[in-house]
């Protein structure tokens, strides 16, 4: 399942947990393209915030463009129980319409 925005820069997505994680690395997904539907929307570079009780605890200032097969981004070993990605550029259509998304975000971490 894939996550679209009603809007464009600026938007993002915000992952909670009830159990803290120790998180290692995000990786990322775009989404495929699909000419058929008008889809070829293309995230060219995103930010993530790390969160702990409400307090940030980390941030990648700039992810970079990221692939449909997943773009890892390492951090260090944090405790987390949220993560906000915010698109920050991106060009082209989620179904002809100008708006941002991803197809997955996955997280490698541990339960603490």
């Amino acid at each position: 399942m894939i996550w679209v925005s009603n809007e464009g820069v600026g938007s993002f997505v915000l992952l909670t947990w009830e159990v803290p994680l120790e998180i290692r690395e995000l990786v990322l997904y775009g989404i495929s393209p699909h000419a058929g539907s008008g889809t070829n929307i293309r995230v060219q570079d995103s930010k993530i915030f790390l969160y702990y009780r409400g307090e940030e605890v980390g941030k990648v200032n700039s992810t970079g463009s990221l692939s449909p097969g997943g773009t890892h981004i390492p951090v260090p070993p944090t405790l987390v129980d949220a993560a906000k990605v915010v698109v920050t550029k991106f060009f082209g259509t989620i179904y002809h319409r100008r708006v941002a998304g991803l197809a997955e975000v996955e997280t490698i971490a541990r339960i603490r």
